[in-house]
């Protein structure tokens, strides 16, 4: 093979490998997100369910 095919190979290669870094970087933050807003309304429900039942007690 010539060296240009050569270097054309391994420039989109390395092109190719740092789209998908990023694109996994952002599906990894998307993620992250989704599951601290979860996370988040989760603790909010039980929080307030355990108010109730505070308050029921008294």
């Amino acid at each position: 093979m010539s060296s240009t095919k050569n270097h054309r190979i391994r420039s989109h290669r390395s092109y190719r490998n740092s789209v998908s870094a990023a694109e996994r970087f952002q599906r990894n933050q998307v993620i992250k997100c989704a599951a601290n807003r979860t996370m988040k309304e989760k603790r909010n429900i039980f929080a307030m369910f355990m108010g109730l039942l505070k308050k029921g007690e008294r």
